[in-house]
């Protein structure tokens, strides 16, 4: 288990590090950026009403990530409304609003 390598990990280390290398010059191999976090984000405004689709989302997200993810709610009530789809949407004060994972790495 010791010598496992995540595959997002190794891509970055032997293709996008040395592409990154040549296209910009770089003189030394700590002067390209490092990965520290990734962020992952949902919206689900849409199912605000509907707590099965905040657990299926929530499900989702917990099996892309390989950890639970945070629901985040609405600081204040809104009236959405959108000329294009001909609809409003009313979100009430500490309605689910979307969900977040964050990622940290580690090296």
């Amino acid at each position: 288990m010791a010598d496992y390598t995540p595959r997002l990990k190794a891509s970055y280390n032997e293709v996008v590090r040395p592409a990154m290398k040549e296209e910009f010059a770089y003189k030394n191999d700590m002067m390209i950026p490092k990965i520290t976090k990734i962020t992952l984000n949902m919206g689900i405004g849409e199912t605000v009403n509907d707590s099965k689709k905040i657990r299926s989302a929530v499900a989702d997200m917990a099996s892309i990530s390989g950890q639970q993810p945070v629901i985040t709610k609405a600081k204040k009530n809104l009236l959405l409304v959108s000329v294009f789809v001909k609809k409003c949407l009313w979100v009430v004060k500490s309605h689910c609003v979307a969900i977040k994972c964050t990622i940290s790495l580690i090296d």
